[in-house]
Formats: structure tokens, C-alpha cells, sequence
């Protein structure tokens, strides 16, 4: 879960000094991590669709889904 004082404007990957990490360098990072691990090769945002339909088919309202996915309407 976020801090208190976090936004939903502020970057969601960081250096461990506080600057925001390139997309790109994040989606590099992750294919390595993904080949390293023996997995299929995905993109990373493809994680976020994977959550959302876990979610759903574990019957979580679709309601709950949608508002931890920022999204307003089906």
C-alpha cells in the first residue's frame, strides 16, 4: 500500500535517490527478470490486465476492481 503522502501523480518507480525511472529501462529490466526466472516474456503492463482479471474471477466486486484500477467506468 502507498505512504500517506503519496499522489497518484508522483512516479511510481524511483533510484533509490529519488529520480524517476525511464519506462523503458523498466520494461528492459523486467523481459531480463522474466527470462532469468524461466517465464514467458511479457510486457510489464500486461501485469496490470493479469491483476484486474485475477481479481475478478477470485469474485471481487467489479466496483473494488475498478477503483484500485483508476478506472471510472467498465
Amino acid at each position: 500500500m502507498a505512504d500517506a503522502g503519496w499522489t497518484d501523480t508522483e512516479p511510481l518507480y524511483v533510484n533509490a535517490d529519488g529520480p524517476s525511472l525511464n519506462p523503458k529501462y523498466v520494461g528492459r529490466y523486467f523481459r531480463t527478470l522474466c527470462r532469468h526466472a524461466g517465464v514467458p516474456v511479457t510486457r510489464f503492463h500486461d501485469l496490470r490486465h493479469v491483476s484486474i482479471t485475477l481479481a475478478l474471477l477470485a469474485g471481487v466486486a467489479p466496483k473494488v476492481v475498478l477503483a484500485r484500477a483508476g478506472h471510472s467506468s467498465t
